[in-house]
């Protein structure tokens, strides 16, 4: 049988990213301090794009890009959204490992603290009952932690320097991983997700049995976890498929970098994208900050070369190509502030009364919502607003910090998670100093003001705001 070639027509789904729609959605999730890098380095590459200190002339200038290609653009962005796939949370990649199981959601603490994670060990391990050779150990042990939270040396190497046995080293680190944040001070990502889970396995009795099937797991069968490899899994530990998605589920609910609670940004200067201005008669406004950024323009020199009869055809593409750059630059540039500018007016719309009261007034919001009413896709809304900020006169907040999941209430209707985070604060900071309110206590106090919410979930929230359990706090008051 011979080979035949012949042509045949086959429908295929697929979506070609165009250079400008690339760039749009690099612009989009850059901070300030990012985006005047970026448009530095597009100055020193392309000369038909300038800074021009004159408001009017800058960027405006090339207006009437503005009603061409952005549309098209978000059309485009909105199909990528819609196409685009993620990878699964476990891989076999030893270095996508830490990121992998990262997929726990980490919102930022309402509540900014300058102490650092040395200082917050430091502190703790002055509450514990320690010699004076164990609270040498538990300095030296601090001070080798790393910013993701992993003891970074082997106990031999300080029992060697300090002339000490390799047990006693051993046996402070182990009270040091007794510590807050939970997983602390553990010497890779095995032992971090296994101190958790003997935590969690005990604070909440309710899902006991699937705590001990992923401790199982592991602890022992770590290889299959990483590959995902569910049927293996369940055949070998003796239990049916859904209940080792459920342990699953739990592991990658861990928090695989536990000294990152600490650090939530890297960045020591915040500079607001955003400024929200409240008048006499409570109106809030957006301003759009720009002070930061340079005004740009097309460089009125190359257009002039561009109508030149006298130019050379070559140097005409060449000025043709650059020109088109700088305008899709300044499309792209113009459509992402537009884009942070709309979902932060209704940001502003919708938690209005945060100004007048605070974040115990925050009503439940999702960036869903929010890409609805615009008509954006939701990972879109989840671009802008990662690490944009906005300049409130209650300060400077991270805009998704007015983003918050819906909590029911005892009369049926909704109160948001950084209300009720507000509230267990503003309870613990009224508390008796020598009756510390409990979890459970807590949880009473919120239910009785008609918010319905488990115990392990006021642990969570305390454990966000970076507040000790009860009786580490009545320790420290003494």
């Amino acid at each position: 049988m011979g080979l035949e070639f012949r042509l045949q027509p086959q429908q295929a789904q697929k979506l070609v990213l165009t250079q400008q729609m690339r760039q749009y959605m690099a612009l989009l999730t850059m901070t300030s301090v990012e985006l005047q890098q970026r448009i530095s380095q597009e100055l020193s590459e392309n000369p038909a794009l300038e800074e021009d200190e004159d408001e009017e002339n800058a960027v405006a200038e090339d207006s009437n890009t503005e009603d061409t290609q952005p549309t098209e653009l978000v059309e485009q962005l909105e199909q990528l959204d819609q196409l685009e796939s993620y990878n699964s949370i476990l891989t076999n990649d030893p270095d996508s490992q830490s990121k992998g199981l990262s997929d726990y959601n980490y919102q930022q603490s309402l509540i900014k603290q300058e102490t650092s994670l040395l200082d917050y060990l430091t502190w703790q391990a002055s509450l514990l009952s320690l010699g004076e050779r164990e609270k040498r150990i538990a300095e030296l042990i601090i001070g080798n932690i790393s910013d993701d939270g992993y003891f970074l040396v082997d106990p031999m190497e300080i029992a060697q320097s300090e002339h000490i046995d390799v047990n006693l080293v051993t046996n402070v680190l182990k009270k040091i991983q007794s510590l807050d944040p939970a997983g602390i001070a553990t010497r890779n990502l095995q032992e971090c997700l296994l101190v958790q889970i003997s935590r969690r396995k005990v604070a909440e009795d309710n899902m006991t049995a699937y705590w001990q099937i992923a401790e199982r797991i592991v602890l022992n069968d770590f290889d299959k976890l990483m590959h995902k490899q569910i049927s293996g899994l369940a055949k070998k530990i003796g239990v049916k498929q859904g209940s080792i998605q459920i342990a699953v589920k739990l592991i990658t609910s861990l928090n695989p970098k536990p000294g990152h609670l600490y650090y939530p940004d890297k960045n020591s200067t915040i500079i607001p994208d955003l400024k929200f201005i409240v008048d006499d008669n409570g109106k809030v406004s957006v301003e759009v900050i720009n002070e930061n950024i340079p005004l740009l323009r097309l460089s009125s020199k190359y257009l002039e070369l561009l109508k030149d009869p006298n130019v050379d055809k070559k140097t005409k593409d060449y000025l043709q190509n650059k020109i088109k750059a700088a305008r899709d630059f300044l499309s792209s540039l113009q459509q992402r502030q537009s884009t942070i500018e709309r979902i932060a007016s209704i940001v502003a719309d919708k938690q209005e009364a945060f100004f007048s009261k605070g974040f115990a007034s925050l009503c439940p919001m999702r960036m869903k919502d929010i890409a609805d009413e615009l008509g954006l896709h939701e990972s879109t809304v989840s671009r802008a607003i990662s690490g944009k900020y906005v300049e409130t006169p209650r300060g400077t907040i991270a805009l998704k910090s007015f983003f918050s999941q819906a909590l029911h209430t005892a009369d049926g209707g909704e109160t948001s998670q950084n209300a009720v985070i507000d509230r267990i604060k503003s309870l613990i900071d009224n508390e008796d100093s020598t009756k510390p309110l409990s979890d459970a206590k807590l949880t009473d106090l919120l239910n009785q003001e008609g918010v319905q919410v488990a115990r392990r979930t006021v642990a969570k929230y305390r454990e966000k705001l970076k507040v000790l359990p009860a009786h580490l706090r009545k320790i420290s008051k003494k």
